[in-house]
């Protein structure tokens, strides 16, 4: 917990959260640890599909000359059969991944061949660090392996065969890409497929709903103002000078990579609103990380006494509310939210 702030234009008392800053004019900095999820093995439940209920399961053997012809196109085949059980749930289809498909590759070829060494040769720890040289954050990984000779489906139905769950792995509607690697183990192809979610295509998949940034603001404003109603308080008006204000504070901690009242010259929420045109008497800023939905945002303030005092105060009158998301510093991704309060002189 970071301590929180409150402003005029003289400094005052402080309050933070750690996925959320109250402040009337400064906070220290916030922790990012707990921002982030750890990276897991995700298990589905369900069987996603029977690729032939009519085979014995078993894959033909083939030469391997002929395997390798047809491993290009195992992957696009299991994609095609994941997707296909995807979409009768419901579930977003996985795309292609190249950087999966090269870390996969890569994996396999640490094992040299020998059956024995794949369960080392595919450790989820180098795994995740390999996809993070390709820029690739894995929040979610998933991953199979099977050793087979034959057509794409050949080598299906001898996945399914050995495991009737093989494919459970890939139904998680969170995952958003897929990816092959093929090795050749004596007369036999191993493939190791991956399935994972970056934190980027994690973040594009929350912030689909934040894109109409105007109606966003707008809710934001409505659950504050229900709040501020059932407390006996009149409603806010939306200021555009304090909308840039935090709108601009939003986007700098974005860019900059920090989650603070106070950037990394010295700048307050006074002198934000200052510099937007506003001619404040008092000001008051919080902030939040990570939250969704504005529901989730405001409903964590709430839960903060110091958040909570700002958006009950009785002596503002104005605010603006200030969003953005996409990667911090061209790191992780994440989505900032900003409201500053304001009474003018």
């Amino acid at each position: 917990m970071n301590p929180p702030v409150t402003a005029w234009p003289s400094p005052c008392a402080v309050a933070v959260g750690l996925l959320v800053c109250a402040a009337v004019f400064g906070c220290g900095p916030s922790t990012s640890a707990a921002d982030e999820a750890p990276p897991v093995v995700e298990h589905g439940g369900g069987r996603v599909v029977d690729v032939d209920e009519r085979s014995d399961a078993i894959a033909s053997r083939r030469p391997l000359a002929d395997v390798l012809e047809e491993a290009a196109t195992f992957g696009d085949r299991l994609l095609e059969v994941v997707n296909a059980g995807r979409r009768a749930q419901g579930s977003r289809p996985l795309q292609a991944s190249e950087p999966l498909s090269s870390v996969a590759d890569r994996a396999l070829a640490g094992a040299g061949g020998d059956p024995s060494r794949v369960r080392d040769a595919v450790e989820l720890g180098p795994i995740r660090e390999a996809l993070a040289t390709r820029g690739y954050q894995a929040r979610t990984i998933s991953l199979g392996f099977v050793q087979a000779n034959g057509s794409a489906d050949a080598v299906l139905r001898a996945w399914l065969a050995q495991s009737p769950h093989a494919l459970d792995d890939f139904s998680d509607p969170a995952l958003h890409d897929l990816g092959v690697g093929a090795a050749a183990f004596g007369g036999d192809i191993g493939y190791l497929v991956l399935a994972a979610v970056s934190a980027r295509g994690q973040g594009a998949a929350e912030t689909r709903a934040l894109q109409d940034v105007a109606g966003v603001r707008d809710r934001v404003l409505q659950l504050v103002d229900g709040e501020r109603r059932r407390h006996g308080l009149g409603p806010l008006g939306r200021d555009v000078d304090l909308e840039t204000a935090a709108q601009r504070h939003a986007d700098d901690m974005l860019a900059r990579g920090f989650f603070d009242h106070v950037d990394p010259q010295g700048a307050t929420v006074l002198d934000r609103a200052r510099a937007a045109g506003y001619r404040p008497r008092l000001v008051a800023e919080n902030l939040a990380s990570g939250h969704p939905t504005p529901e989730e945002a405001v409903e964590g303030w709430m839960a903060s006494p110091d958040h909570r005092a700002n958006i009950l105060r009785p002596d503002v009158r104005d605010t603006g509310v200030g969003l953005a998301y996409g990667p911090v510093a061209g790191g992780e991704f994440d989505i900032l939210w900003v409201q500053v309060f304001g009474a003018e002189r």
